[in-house]
């Protein structure tokens, strides 16, 4: 398990990275929950999926953007 958080952690950091995402304000703000927390805030925003043919895990976008559909 502990494998496999680090690889998530890994992959949602990327992610939010890519997404110019790791500049919020919730990670700016001393007064929230994620201030300076970067891999705590990418894996509470990310979803993750696991492949049926592989059984990997791979990245299925934002919880926000979920809610949006």
């Amino acid at each position: 398990m502990k494998v496999l958080k680090r690889k998530l952690g890994k992959d949602a950091l990327h992610e939010l990275k890519n997404d110019k995402l790791d500049n919020n304000d919730t990670l700016r703000r001393p007064d929230s929950r994620f201030y300076q927390k970067p891999l705590e805030y990418a894996l509470h925003m990310s979803e993750f999926y696991e492949c049926t043919k592989c059984h990997c895990a791979y990245f299925g976008g934002y919880v926000n953007c979920q809610a949006e559909q």
